[in-house]
């Protein structure tokens, strides 16, 4: 299906983006194509809805970009992304998917994926993502690099005394230093000594984000 072809020329020659979306929800498909459209004026959409017939067609598929869901209808589609990038080389491909597991996150990079979008994205994210991939760089959702960020914060509570540990839970509980000092009976000093290791082996950037990992993560 193909729709709004607008020609645009350089050297003499015409050039019209193709986009393949693999995405079998009627209005996933439909917000897909209203964001492309109005982002760019030289686009061709195509879109294929059924895994199998997505599969045993793609090597005769001619697109610049493929968006394709990790989800059609119950199955996954690591095996039609990893045949589509070996069969289309010069192509880009983007995930486009409502799953935050990192080993989907991870198995979708080793089938040769440009970019990994999670479907709860605005607009300008979808844009952006998709002139990343285009231009040969990989993109990736942010969401990832804070799953990968608390991860590793996770790993460096084990750094901490049991000391530091009470403090930090304290800290997450929105006490004050003197608070601090009062509830685990030492002086205030002995606290801002404390809370500067924690941050230090935590790698927090202030006080907030302290307080923040641990409601969500430790106390």
């Amino acid at each position: 299906m193909v729709k709004n072809v607008i020609k645009r020329y350089f050297g003499g020659r015409v050039c019209i983006m193709r986009v393949y979306i693999l995405e079998d929800h009627p209005m996933v498909l439909q917000g897909l194509r209203t964001v492309l459209e109005n982002a760019f004026d030289d686009v061709t959409i195509v879109e294929e809805r059924i895994l199998e017939s997505a599969t045993k067609n793609i090597g005769f598929a001619q697109y610049d970009l493929a968006i394709v869901d990790l989800n059609i209808s119950g199955k996954r589609t690591f095996d039609f992304l990893k045949q589509a990038s070996n069969e289309n080389k010069n192509s880009k491909h983007l995930v486009f998917t409502s799953s935050v597991r990192q080993d989907y996150f991870e198995k979708a990079f080793e089938c040769n994926a440009d970019g990994y979008l999670v479907k709860e994205c605005m607009p300008e994210d979808l844009i952006y993502a998709v002139k990343t991939v285009l231009k040969g760089r990989r993109f990736i959702d942010p969401i990832f690099h804070d799953i990968q960020m608390s991860s590793a914060q996770k790993s460096n509570v084990e750094l901490l005394t049991e000391r530091e540990k009470d403090v930090l839970r304290l800290i997450g509980a929105g006490m004050s230093n003197q608070k601090i000092a009062e509830n685990l009976f030492i002086t205030v000093s002995t606290v801002k000594k404390y809370v500067s290791k924690i941050m230090s082996k935590m790698e927090f950037e202030n006080r907030t984000e302290a307080a923040l990992f641990c409601q969500q993560n430790y106390v």
